[in-house]
């Protein structure tokens, strides 16, 4: 729009010199959308004070475009609402933990109507952690997570002893990869969690549409109940897809994956002790060396004929 204001005024006359300056006035005091971190966006060694102070101020926070984040310390949701837009900007991730991390609200229930998009991450640290989510009702889409260290998780959910979350969340094309082609080892591309104290209390009533996770130890480690992952593709992983709740002969039901594509995995869908009435339909599988372990109850595999 401004650049089609100056051309206007040069077509029509105006003096190119008086153009310019006008154009080089207004940009100078024109306050741009998209923030700068440092003064510079983001080419220091650590821009996490920074980028915590952006998003502590809630409500829509745009990430500078397209630029690269260097981060030691977990960037940490800590309110309702937020609207975080990464803008196709790259987190570079040095740090322990998680790069992305979520605080309960008053020091009791998970954050909801969290938005996070476009945004890639990329864990350096051995043992580190992409996105650890602890949020409900709440989306995270477009996003990608890549892995370069052994022990390292994309995205794990996390049960929550109030019983407040992870629930209702929607993921859409999201993309993991992992480290597996380069030697590196115990890698989890999505992995659900819950507390020692409340084995029961886990991520319940998720749903994603799409995405991919390739060269993991396992692409999904799924536990809870009522979760449903719908088109996700598992490509060059241990095991695919991974029912399983080893503290709880509750804490795996009634979860669903339906119509996957699996590639090249050493098994596709492997249904744990625990697992109980999961359910895997019309997959799409090329190169899996076992399609299915089950030793859970009343799981089943519906293959299309």
């Amino acid at each position: 729009m401004k650049k089609s204001i100056f051309i206007i005024l040069m077509f029509i006359g105006i003096s190119p010199k008086f153009v310019f300056a006008l154009r080089d006035s207004v940009f100078t005091k024109m306050s741009f959308p998209n923030p700068k971190v440092n003064g510079t966006y983001a080419t220091s060694n650590d821009d996490s004070d920074e980028m915590q102070t952006l998003i502590d101020k809630g409500g829509i926070v745009n990430f500078p475009v397209g630029r690269v984040i260097n981060i030691l310390k977990p960037l940490v949701v800590k309110s309702n609402g937020i609207v975080i837009k990464g803008n196709m900007c790259t987190i570079n991730y040095a740090g322990t933990g998680a790069a992305i991390d979520f605080s309960n609200v008053n020091n009791k229930n998970y954050p909801v109507r969290v938005s996070i998009s476009d945004l890639s991450i990329v864990i350096l640290k051995e043992g580190a952690t992409g996105i650890r989510w602890k949020s409900s009702y709440s989306s995270l889409k477009n996003c990608s997570i890549t892995l370069t260290a052994n022990n390292q998780t994309g995205v794990e959910l996390s049960g929550d002893v109030n019983g407040t979350g992870s629930y209702y969340n929607l993921f859409e094309n999201c993309f993991i990869q992992g480290a597996n082609q380069n030697g590196k080892i115990n890698n989890f591309g999505w992995k659900f969690t819950y507390s020692q104290s409340m084995p029961s209390r886990c991520p319940n009533a998720n749903t994603w549409i799409g995405g991919r996770v390739g060269q993991c130890d396992i692409g999904m480690y799924i536990n809870g109940n009522g979760n449903v992952i719908n088109h996700m593709a598992a490509e060059g992983s241990g095991v695919a897809f991974y029912f399983d709740n080893k503290d709880s002969k509750v804490g795996c039901v009634q979860n669903k994956v339906v119509m996957p594509y699996v590639e090249v995995c050493k098994v596709a869908f492997k249904y744990g002790q625990n697992s109980l009435g999961c359910l895997v339909t019309d997959p799409y599988m090329t190169g899996a060396k076992v399609v299915i372990e089950d030793v859970g109850a009343k799981n089943v595999l519906k293959l299309t004929n």
